[in-house]
């Protein structure tokens, strides 16, 4: 959670800034919207109370290394490898990304990676198993069932159910 009892957050808030992805998430949800433009409405609301409830610090660190690692999707990257990019312990990595983004460095792996290949599903016609090593899932089968559990939908589906909406 971003924020709790324990930590709670307090600032202005602008209902005006929110109110158009808020509306335009509950018109989706309720009607026979898309699911993926259903999620990028989701993600919209998502950014803008991250950003509320835990204003951005970056840390350069962090940004030099995701920059770096979004250059290399498909590769295999493991949390030491992480680390030394970020110059930290495996540890502090974690707690820095915890702390940033609200998830581990290796689910902020898997975000990112997801994020490309719903990108990928969308303006390429490229085979399944083709995006899913090309975003670092060695087994299309993982690649489809990670897909399903956080975006909704089986990769083939998504992909479908984007080409209606362009249509």
């Amino acid at each position: 959670p971003l924020a709790s009892a324990c930590r709670p957050s307090m600032a202005a808030f602008s209902a005006v800034r929110s109110k158009v992805p808020a509306t335009g998430e509950t018109d989706e949800a309720s009607g026979t919207g898309a699911t993926s433009a259903l999620h990028h409405w989701t993600e919209l609301v998502h950014q803008y109370v991250q950003r509320f409830a835990q204003p951005h610090q970056a840390d350069g660190r962090l940004w030099r290394m995701w920059q770096r690692v979004e250059t290399e999707l498909g590769r295999a990257w493991t949390l030491p490898d992480l680390a030394a990019i970020a110059c930290v312990s495996d540890e502090h990595l974690r707690r820095l990304c915890r702390k940033e983004f609200g998830r581990t460095p290796v689910q902020h792996l898997t975000f990112l990676r997801l994020q490309r290949a719903r990108h990928l599903l969308t303006v390429t016609d490229d085979k399944v198993e083709t995006i899913a090593r090309a975003v670092g899932f060695e087994s299309p089968f993982s690649f489809s069932n990670t897909f399903k559990k956080w975006v909704g939908l089986r990769p083939s589906d998504y992909r479908q159910s984007s080409k209606h909406e362009s249509a």
